[in-house]
């Protein structure tokens, strides 16, 4: 890229600008004066590199070489994108001015007036994000967590204690196990029952063992529940993210991450690692290798994947993750279908390599 011939494209509260190497304004386009338009239009283009404003913006531009900091993906263009670009710097600095150059007030009165009701609305969403839908699937997703510790346990439990009196019975689903001791009355009703080394009971003692064993059916039952649940609330929550990962481990993500709006900000490599928390704090402190992975390690995507590059996978399905969670907090668009196939083709190439 020469450095003649490229422009940076920035956005801020007066809208989309292009500026020249010297900071000259070589395009603009200004948002409405509505504060949730501004609000709603700047987040949609910093994080999903789409809005009118911007389209018009680049098409003003007499180059293609472009160096951003937003998540440009416009065809024909050579972009460069970056953290940060010191052109959104000279806009920050400088924007009473930049704002009625662009024609998006008149005056300083009419920008205070108009950034007052930015921070308004910023609050409003704020208090209204904090009990969004997301934080209760974040709830029931804990909650399918607990239970299923609470009948591991539980059903471990019942197997030593059912097991003094039954030790030959062998079934491995937990469910199914719970099921058959609350179900028969005693070990002779067994299928292919042929005597037991186990110590004879009393009825009374019989009856509290099918007690608990029913206790412990209506835990399933209830996790079978959350989870038909959680299937439900992500396809509304979060459909793109629920699309390419399912909604166990969508809902664990947003959980970590805090809410939709806040995974949806996260750049992929903090997506990558949510969940692995302790280890990266562990390596910071100089006791262990960085970890290559959080949660996301337990997907499918992963496991199937050969240990040796399990994680450049990581860093594929993370980079979709991120596009789809932007996807479903500011377009509301599914896109799932489309993320799927490609996150597919990337792996298939990664373990083919």
């Amino acid at each position: 890229m020469s450095k003649n011939t490229f422009v940076f494209v920035v956005a801020g509260i007066p809208g989309v600008f292009a500026f020249d190497k010297d900071k000259n304004v070589v395009a603009s386009s200004a948002f409405p004066q509505d504060s949730d338009e501004i609000i709603d239009k700047l987040e949609a283009i910093r994080n999903q590199g789409e809005g009118k404003e911007l389209d018009e913006v680049l098409e003003e531009l007499d180059t293609k070489n472009i160096v951003t900091d937003l998540p440009l993906d416009a065809e024909g263009y050579n972009i460069e994108t970056k953290e940060r670009v010191s052109a959104s710097e000279y806009l920050d600095k400088n924007i009473r001015e930049l704002s009625k150059k662009s024609d998006f007030v008149d005056d300083d009165k009419q920008f205070n007036n108009i950034l007052r009701d930015i921070q308004i609305t910023r609050t409003r969403d704020e208090i209204k994000s904090s009990v969004k839908k997301d934080k209760v699937v974040s709830q029931a997703v804990s909650a399918l967590q607990d239970l299923r510790r609470v009948s591991n346990e539980l059903s471990e439990r019942l197997r030593e204690w059912y097991g003094l009196y039954y030790p030959e019975l062998k079934v491995q689903d937990n469910q199914k196990y719970a099921e058959l001791v609350a179900e028969l009355d005693s070990r002779e009703d067994f299928e292919n029952f042929s005597g037991s080394m186990g110590i004879d009971l009393d009825r009374a003692d019989i009856e509290t063992m099918k007690g608990f064993s029913r206790q412990l059916e209506g835990i399933f039952d209830q996790r079978e529940n959350i989870k038909e649940y959680l299937e439900d609330a992500m396809k509304e929550v979060a459909p793109n993210i629920t699309h390419i990962i399912g909604a166990e481990m969508g809902a664990q993500l947003i959980s970590l991450a805090g809410s939709l709006k806040k995974l949806a900000r996260m750049p992929s490599s903090k997506i990558q690692l949510l969940g692995a928390e302790k280890a990266l704090f562990r390596h910071l402190k100089g006791g262990g290798k960085p970890p290559k992975y959080g949660i996301i390690y337990n997907h499918p995507y992963i496991q199937h994947t050969p240990e040796g590059k399990r994680g450049k996978a990581a860093r594929h399905i993370a980079s979709k993750l991120m596009m789809a969670a932007r996807t479903d907090q500011y377009t509301g668009k599914f896109k799932g279908k489309k993320y799927k196939e490609e996150l597919k083709e990337e792996l298939e190439e990664i373990r083919n390599e």
